[in-house]
């Protein structure tokens, strides 16, 4: 069954230009096999391929997971999760947009405004889980989309305070989990690594 998502896009051609509109079948999210401890968020499932085989790949299940394009699309955020003492199987794991778009996040001027029609979706799907898990965002404009007024990465990396912001959206508190090469637990940060850690972890 096609998502209702499209046929309010389709609505609206000045934002459906930034969409792929005919591949309607969306990556399912993934449940982890062990007790949650969070709930992680991409920005889309949007992607250009693997370096061996590019062109726009169709994805199963959110990051390729448990396919064999999990290695390539999950790996970045796996490298944080390890940092921060998570694993898959800790998390449930959904892109903010399920759709797949025209241009990756990062090019995509419309990403933002096609991102606030999915929240009520979001927010719909992710009110059976635990209220106490927090959500953890893999990129800016995930934090600025849920977050208003959100300081910039590099405030958020060196609060001396628990860097925690709550999104009335989603009615959980969110941290900043960021895949940017620059923001990488295992090597930087610190003090920010050691926050997530406890708070996640116990």
């Amino acid at each position: 069954m096609t998502h209702p998502f499209f046929t309010i896009i389709k609505s609206d051609p000045s934002l459906a230009q930034y969409c792929r509109t005919i591949m309607t079948h969306l990556p399912e999210p993934y449940h982890g096999k062990n007790q949650l401890k969070a709930i992680l968020l991409g920005a889309d499932p949007t992607n250009n391929g693997v370096r061996a085989n590019p062109g726009m790949k169709r994805l199963g299940r959110v990051f390729g997971i448990n396919s064999k394009y999990e290695k390539d699309f999950f790996n970045p955020q796996k490298t944080n999760l390890t940092a921060i003492g998570l694993d898959k199987d800790d998390l449930y794991i959904q892109n903010v947009c399920r759709n797949y778009f025209m241009d990756q996040t990062s090019k995509n001027e419309g990403w933002q405004a096609i991102a606030k029609l999915w929240l009520p979706y979001l927010a719909e799907e992710l009110s059976v889980l635990n209220s106490k898990l927090p959500v953890l965002a893999t990129a800016e404009k995930i934090m600025k989309i849920l977050v208003p007024n959100i300081p910039t990465a590099k405030e958020i990396y060196n609060m001396i305070e628990e860097p925690s912001f709550y999104s009335t959206v989603l009615n959980r508190s969110v941290y900043a989990l960021y895949r940017n090469k620059d923001y990488i637990l295992s090597v930087n940060y610190p003090n920010y690594r050691n926050f997530i850690k406890q708070r996640l972890n116990g």
